[in-house]
Parts: structure tokens; C-alpha cells; sequence
């Protein structure tokens, strides 16, 4: 099973939401916003199993389409 993860990153915190590939959600919540903290985020919801996770990067200058 697929699983994304997408993460809402601004100065202070970076919002992060785990969604299974049929969009049920696993986890929700945040991290400081520096590259070791949401890596180290990553790696602990790790524990939800199954396939990697592919990541989304959502900001104001690279939307999603």
C-alpha cells in the first residue's frame, strides 16, 4: 500500500499529514521547520508499514497540480 505524505512547510513549523492511498488518513500534526526535524519526523512514521512514503512539498511559490 502506497502512503504520501504531505507537509506544509512555513518559517517557524511544518504542518505534516500521512494519507494511506486511498486517502484515509494516518497521522496529523507538525515539526519544527528544519531539514533534520521533519527527516527525523519521516523516519519515526515509519512505524505505519507498507511501502515507501512519497513526500509532497506544499508552498505558495510550487503549488501542486
Amino acid at each position: 500500500m502506497k502512503r504520501y505524505v504531505g507537509l506544509d512547510v512555513s518559517q517557524d513549523e511544518c504542518a505534516v499529514c500521512i494519507l494511506n492511498e486511498d486517502g484515509t488518513g494516518m497521522f496529523e500534526g507538525t515539526c519544527p521547520t528544519d531539514p533534520d526535524a521533519i527527516l527525523q519526523t519521516i523516519v519515526d512514521l515509519s512505524r505505519f508499514g507498507g511501502a515507501p512514503l512519497i513526500a509532497f512539498i506544499v508552498t505558495p511559490k510550487h503549488p501542486v497540480r
